[in-house]
């Protein structure tokens, strides 16, 4: 298993690789053959151990991601839905939403969800390998207001293409 961002919840550069024997044994990976440069530091291992001791707290978790995928779904589709000229699809799978536009303008619109809305801004995801393509990723812990506020500055980054 490899992991990074997730590790430290994206605020601070570390990544992981577990393995179980035979692969991860001394005598086929020796200790010292591999180096990496986001390993041992010490304020991301502070990171990282925050996140696993309020990861081990929650108890709730999957109530609170199917939650936080239906409001997203919800609030996004609402708008889309406004939109159809800009919006081919929404979804949303746990923690996640994509949206599909109907051209090449994710560049733009990533733009405008950080600088488009008088209050705001928020940061979405995009590749140019996909460019009808946003990925919205907020943080678990979002609430209600802030998906609200979400929902504006989509709405406002739509209005900007439009």
């Amino acid at each position: 298993v490899v992991t990074s961002k997730g590790l430290a919840n994206g605020g601070a550069a570390l990544s992981m690789v577990w393995s179980r024997e035979p692969l991860g044994s001394p005598e086929r990976y020796r200790p010292g053959s591999h180096s990496s440069t986001y390993i041992g530091i010490p304020s991301a291992l502070a990171v990282v151990d925050t996140v696993l001791d309020r990861w081990e707290r929650w108890t709730t978790v999957d109530k609170d991601i199917l939650w936080l995928e239906e409001a997203m779904r919800s609030r996004l589709t609402d708008i889309a839905t406004r939109h159809p000229n800009l919006v081919r699809g929404v979804d949303a799978m746990g923690g996640t939403a994509r949206i599909v536009l109907t051209g090449p303008y994710a560049s733009r619109m990533r733009h405008l969800f950080r600088s488009g809305h008088p209050d705001t801004g928020v940061l979405v995801a995009t590749t140019g390998m996909a460019p009808d393509i946003i990925n919205v990723h907020p943080p678990l812990v979002i609430e209600e207001r802030e998906l609200d506020i979400l929902a504006e500055v989509f709405e406002t980054a739509l209005n900007g293409i439009a």
